[in-house]
């Protein structure tokens, strides 16, 4: 039977305030309860309440008014995502019904992660390995690196199948979510594992992406790498990997104009 961990006690009390003020219990100009009657009522420390109230504070949900407490602004409105739909899309996505987890666990960083989350090399990370299949076999291996910090806490360091995708997860468990997106791209032979999982040849050529998920403050959350096999319709129709003496390389395939 799956152990769920509870979550840090500063998301819980984000959650429950921000549900109270989308449900009019607080209403915009009222106060919000002191520091001290939410550590009361949520048996928590100062710190994590004043860490919880400053989270709301950067969302928008309210602010900070000397010698008055926190004022409530109401539901902010959606700021856009800089996160590209496909990858929002691909996070989306339960573990459960993405593919099959391979692997949950502590790894050290390689040098491309290290350097996306800003950590040193070989520094311990929580990776998770999926293989996801397409209708016609293995379409896709992903990893998920995320900093032991951000992991603590929400479950992301256990075996089990998130029964919901990345972002909501990290949004429900660690009360934070991703604002933009670095992105790279690139062809590339698959390693001997990639070609074993991915069902593909040594000389195929797969599609290579790595992002790196940084929150408002342009802090890194978390990298995810992707290895796609051709079979992999959705990036086929917009790249075209080529091979110019010995090296490979990758072509967009842009739409034609109409004219």
């Amino acid at each position: 039977m799956p152990i769920e961990t509870p979550p840090p006690k500063y998301t819980t009390i984000i959650n429950a305030l921000q549900g109270r003020i989308e449900a009019g219990g607080y209403l915009p100009g009222t106060l919000l309860p002191s520091e001290a009657v939410l550590s009361r009522e949520f048996d928590a420390s100062r710190s994590t309440v004043v860490r919880a109230l400053e989270y709301l504070r950067q969302g928008g949900w309210v602010e900070s008014q000397q010698g008055r407490g926190r004022i409530v602004l109401g539901v902010p409105a959606a700021a856009p995502s800089l996160v590209p739909q496909r990858l929002r899309a691909l996070l989306s996505v339960s573990e459960a019904t993405a593919g099959t987890l391979l692997k949950v666990g502590p790894t050290p960083a390689a040098a491309p992660v290290a350097a996306a989350l800003g950590i040193p090399d070989r520094a311990t990370v929580i990776a998770r390995h999926l293989l996801r299949h397409g209708d016609t076999g293995p379409a896709e291996l992903r990893t998920v690196y995320l900093p032991v910090v951000l992991a603590a806490g929400t479950g992301l360091a256990d075996r089990q199948p998130l029964r919901e995708g990345l972002l909501a997860h990290l949004r429900r468990r660690a009360g934070t979510a991703p604002d933009h997106v670095v992105e790279r791209i690139s062809a590339r032979p698959p390693t001997p594992r990639e070609a074993t999982l991915l069902e593909v040849g040594p000389r195929d050529c797969l599609l290579a992406a790595l992002w790196t998920l940084r929150d408002r403050h342009n802090r890194a959350l978390l990298v995810v790498e992707a290895a796609f096999s051709p079979r992999a319709a959705r990036w086929r129709t917009r790249f075209r990997c080529r091979e110019f003496a010995g090296t490979r390389y990758l072509t967009s395939q842009a739409p034609h104009a109409h004219t």
